[in-house]
């Protein structure tokens, strides 16, 4: 971890950016698995875990979705030490050992009152996202797709709508995502989800869903191209193993 980290700061000249769930990710991966990650704990070998991905039948791709990147705000400007102390004072342990904010409106209110309003907007989006994760991990330690795939969904909106760092040209493709294989119920039991992902404001996004639903999807962005000018690229992403460390 320490030659990773210091590889971003001496060649990528990175010296602010918190790069620990993608350096944890790359280091300790399983295949068919998902990495969580904790950035609130200290010693890197506890701050994450590997979860299994128990839903057969899905593919996830990447979508680049050409849009020119732009820096709304200085992300980094948000984690400073009061903000810091402001987060660590709503955070309640819960019976399991694990821990979540408070969900007191009112209480987080209270807390994060005399905080600028941009400031606090993005605070609460750091506090729901993490609430999105940990229903999404419920989700998949009950193996059901619809609950992780609503966890998924919120977490775009609250990318959207709080923390400000989506655009029209994301949540567009997402929007049309959602509505691939339309159920009479499908905004309480969606079959596909995604989020905006990766560095940067407003470029990548993953979409989860069914194998059969691609080439529908695929239609789907080729109409973005069209209304947006952009031309995206789409991989399908395989999970694997992480680092593997051999002996010469």
């Amino acid at each position: 971890m320490s030659v990773i980290e210091r590889g971003n700061k001496e060649f990528l000249k990175e010296q602010n950016e918190n790069h620990l769930a993608e350096n944890l990710t790359a280091m300790f991966s399983k295949k068919n698995s998902l990495v969580l990650t904790d950035h609130s704990v200290i010693q890197p070998a506890d701050a994450f875990k590997t979860i299994d991905f128990v839903f057969s039948g899905k593919s996830i791709l990447l979508v680049d979705a050409r849009v020119p990147r732009l820096s709304a705000w200085n992300e980094c400007s948000l984690m400073n030490e009061s903000h810091r102390t402001l987060l660590s004072s709503l955070r309640r342990k819960k019976s399991d050992g694990d821990w979540e904010y408070e969900s007191d409106r009112a209480e987080v209110s209270e807390v994060l009152g005399a905080v600028p309003e941009d400031f606090r907007r993005h605070l609460y989006g750091v506090i729901n996202e993490y609430q999105c994760a940990l229903d999404a991990l419920d989700a998949l330690k009950r193996g059901t797709f619809p609950l992780f795939a609503r966890a998924i969904n919120r977490s775009h909106e609250n990318m959207r709508d709080l923390y400000d760092i989506s655009c029209p040209e994301i949540d567009w493709i997402l929007k049309r995502l959602v509505e691939i294989n339309p159920e009479p119920d499908s905004e309480h039991n969606p079959v596909c989800c995604g989020r905006i992902t990766g560095q940067g404001f407003g470029r990548c996004l993953f979409a989860i869903l069914d194998e059969s639903n691609i080439p529908e999807f695929q239609k789907r962005l080729s109409e973005y191209t069209k209304i947006f000018g952009f031309r995206t690229t789409c991989f399908e992403v395989k999970s694997e193993d992480g680092v593997i460390v051999e002996k010469l």
